[in-house]
């Protein structure tokens, strides 16, 4: 998704699923030396993500946000739209990696920042995040479509069955 060096680190950002839609995605980060030879485990990063202008974002619940983030929101009286996550090593799968689980409750352009602290280095970036809406279930409507052609068949099926019963008794 994203690669950014500066020096002295090098901050690869990657996401699952690769297309981000309305609902959870897994944004992960890979820590580096600039010249890309040392993987660096001990950085924090954190994402903040900032709501495209004029979205209106769902409230937030004040016990079961995720990672925490609405309630410490709510102790601390921050009433931001930028959401914020700290990525562990312990979200991730990669051991080499950095992750958290992200919400995304509105559709349109994010601004995605990264923040990577190592020591005395430090990295800030941004990037547009293009959230889109989820794709239309398809299955539900062939579903639909398809049961009322499978009654007529059943019900055509039983009355030809019958009918053979009854002309041979």
């Amino acid at each position: 998704m994203l690669q950014e060096v500066q020096s002295p680190l090098r901050v690869t950002v990657m996401m699952d699923p690769a297309e981000a839609r309305l609902g959870w995605i897994d944004l992960s980060v890979l820590v580096q030396s600039a010249e890309g030879t040392e993987v660096w485990l001990d950085a924090e990063t954190e994402f903040l993500l900032h709501p495209p202008k004029g979205a209106v974002l769902p409230a937030l619940d004040p016990f079961c946000g995720p990672n925490g983030e609405a309630l410490s929101q709510a102790r601390s009286g921050v009433n931001s739209p930028t959401r914020k996550y700290v990525a562990t090593r312990a979200a991730a799968t990669n051991r080499l990696l950095r992750a958290a689980r992200i919400h995304l409750p509105v559709a349109g352009e994010w601004l995605l920042e990264v923040r990577v602290r190592r020591a005395d280095a430090r990295a800030q970036f941004q990037a547009p995040l293009s959230v889109l809406e989820p794709p239309l279930a398809r299955t539900s409507v062939v579903g639909c479509l398809a049961l009322p052609p499978l009654a007529i068949g059943l019900f055509m099926t039983h009355q030809g069955l019958r009918r053979r019963l009854m002309s041979s008794s």
